[in-house]
């Protein structure tokens, strides 16, 4: 396995002037939109394509913006383990989640590996909403995309990344499969 790469990862953190927080709004679902939807997901499957997300922990409120409890015990954050198993992920009130993104992958030479995740929403129609903060973590739009010295493309496991790109091209890569 190939040396990892501490220093981009810490760079990354300390000195990004590109890492941003967007505070993530999950609208109601109704019983329609479930059924229009084809599913019960308010976010589908997908990788981050930066280096690390923060999460906060998931507040759910209803239309008078009073904080309530989950109307679905199932509704929630959902990761794929290595393993292939799905697992719904509880991030405790007073603590903060993180996910590992493609990125890292990229610059770790496949040693850390993304976190596949989505957000499932009740399965009956509710007029409660959810809400969380995320903090993603990425390189300034100019640092390379490479790889460790010794790490084999084929290695790294995003289809996405090409030799001799930095962080703007690749997003533009990772977007165009999305949008």
């Amino acid at each position: 396995m190939p040396s990892y790469p501490r220093d981009k990862l810490r760079n990354t953190i300390t000195s990004s002037l590109a890492c941003k927080a967007r505070l993530l709004h999950y609208f109601p679902r109704t019983k329609d939109d479930a059924v229009k939807a084809g599913d019960a997901s308010w976010c589908g499957w997908h990788l981050d394509h930066g280096t690390l997300t923060g999460l906060t922990p998931a507040m759910f409120v209803d239309e008078n913006l009073n904080e309530v409890e989950s109307p679905d015990p199932e509704a929630g954050l959902y990761i794929r383990a290595r393993s292939g198993d799905v697992v719904k992920v509880g991030v405790e009130r007073s603590h903060i989640a993180f996910q590992i993104g493609q990125t890292s992958q990229v610059h770790t030479g496949g040693a850390l590996v993304a976190t596949p995740h989505m957000v499932k929403a009740p399965t009956t129609g509710t007029n409660i909403s959810r809400e969380t903060l995320a903090v993603f973590m990425q390189p300034s739009w100019d640092v390379p995309m490479d790889i460790p010295a010794g790490a084999q493309q084929q290695e790294i496991g995003v289809p996405e990344w090409q030799p001799n790109t930095d962080f703007s091209q690749f997003t533009k890569t990772v977007m165009a499969n999305y949008y």
